[in-house]
């Protein structure tokens, strides 16, 4: 039909936005490889692991794009993303994952402060990698501003939670 090139953008990890890339995006993004492909395979894998207080979770993803106008304008380039999560309840409390929704649900604290409690502390680390660079790299004549690019990014975070619906 008539839709256009897909777009793929990154954006960061932060209260704005969720660190992934998407195809046609109109949020605010620090990157994007403006309108290159018709189509694409994405390779991704994801997953978590929940042991007591402590967590682990991460996503990976290979998207590679078959460029429009084909070999004439360059190669055909990859797009890689991916985030690896850890968290760590000093307190005992756990990430509650309800796999029937197949989503972490809001934890069971301990000691909330509605009983008497001090809540507890989540303590929390993520790295996130958002790559577009061979969207201009794989062109035969690249342009002279090209918001393709990499992004790392790497949070570092405390959340206090005094009941199971406060954060």
């Amino acid at each position: 039909g008539a839709e256009g090139a897909f777009v793929y953008t990154g954006r960061t990890n932060t209260a704005y936005t969720n660190g992934a890339l998407s195809s046609n995006s109109t949020n605010t993004n620090f990157s994007t490889t403006g309108g290159i492909g018709n189509r694409d395979n994405t390779l991704a894998f994801e997953g978590a692991y929940v042991h007591g207080p402590f967590s682990v979770q991460g996503e990976y993803a290979s998207i590679e794009v078959t460029r429009m106008g084909g070999a004439a304008v360059g190669g055909d380039p990859k797009i890689k993303v991916g985030y690896a999560y850890v968290t760590f309840w000093p307190t005992g409390e756990m990430r509650n994952y309800d796999a029937m929704a197949g989503e972490f649900k809001r934890p069971k604290i301990l000691n909330p402060v509605t009983a008497g409690g001090w809540g507890v502390v989540e303590l929390a680390l993520r790295y996130d990698i958002a790559d577009t660079t061979e969207a201009y790299e794989t062109l035969k004549t690249r342009p002279a501003t090209s918001m393709a690019g990499e992004y790392k990014g790497v949070t570092l975070g405390v959340n206090y939670y005094p009941t199971s619906y406060v954060r």
